[in-house]
């Protein structure tokens, strides 16, 4: 897969068990140009920090989406695509108490931390897809298609099923952590959001948390409304240092004339 490339978004990815969030403190940080929030795991647990990660990321003006963590039992349920239904419900429903998803926001993403071993890739391919186009249909927004987060081993089991390509053409989010690119996996030779630790230091964060980079600029990321992106921020800067520039050659000017007139 690809390296990371000079300018590209980097941010971080937060549950429950990240504790309370301090967003402003995030924000002036300047090294959280996004956010990826656990809403959901399974078919009831919502993350006790969701509402007030949600909160606080639109209220910093971060750029944030929301990701879901698949739970598969030990045994596959006879009715794989329901299973994927009730789970795609779960997260929603969720989301819907929070106003629901919004065109500003990052893609979902549902997460995949492992296979059982009495699943068959063919079956762990059915549940994402199953989930994936549930919640696709419900945002109703192209541009958000839901993504797949794993790592490499993960891939590489799925790559073994017969139709992999349903989940394969779905956005990657990686778990790689390693300073070196991911490699490439059956289908997958590409990430959209690589997770490059868990264990990374971030500016108003004081725990360890896990950091991710996006394939695209942060100026390119979708901002909450009313936010100011990169692009505004530097323009009300360079605003700042020009209006400063014409208050000192007015002194200077008003200056000159008082000591002409001594």
């Amino acid at each position: 897969m690809q390296s990371v490339q000079p300018g590209l978004a980097r941010g971080i990815d937060l549950s429950q068990f990240n504790g309370p969030q301090d967003w402003p403190a995030l924000k002036a940080g300047g090294q959280t140009a996004f956010a990826l929030i656990r809403a959901t795991d399974g078919l009831s647990l919502v993350d006790t920090q969701l509402a007030a990660n949600a909160a606080g990321a639109r209220a910093a003006g971060i750029p944030h989406g929301f990701y879901h963590t698949l739970a598969l039992p030990a045994v596959p349920p006879a009715d794989l695509p329901g299973f994927g239904n009730a789970q795609a419900a779960a997260f929603l429903a969720a989301l819907d108490r929070l106003g629901g998803y919004q065109g500003w926001m990052l893609p979902p993403f549902m997460a995949l931390e492992g296979v059982p071993p009495a699943w068959t890739p063919e079956q762990a391919v059915t549940l994402l897809a199953q989930f994936g186009d549930s919640v696709d249909v419900a945002i109703g927004n192209p541009a958000q298609r839901t993504g797949i987060y794993a790592n490499v081993n993960t891939l590489g089991v799925l790559a073994a099923a017969p139709s992999v390509r349903r989940v394969a053409v779905r956005p990657l989010w990686v778990a790689w952590w390693s300073p070196t690119p991911p490699p490439d996996v059956g289908p997958w030779t590409a990430w959209t959001v690589w997770q490059l630790t868990d264990a990374a230091r971030v500016a108003g964060e004081p725990r360890p948390v896990d950091a991710d980079i996006w394939d695209v600029p942060a100026a390119a990321l979708p901002y909450p409304p009313g936010a100011a992106g990169p692009a505004a921020e530097i323009a009300d800067a360079a605003a700042a240092v020009t209006a400063a520039q014409t208050a000192l050659a007015q002194a200077q000017a008003a200056l000159a004339r008082a000591l002409r007139a001594l």
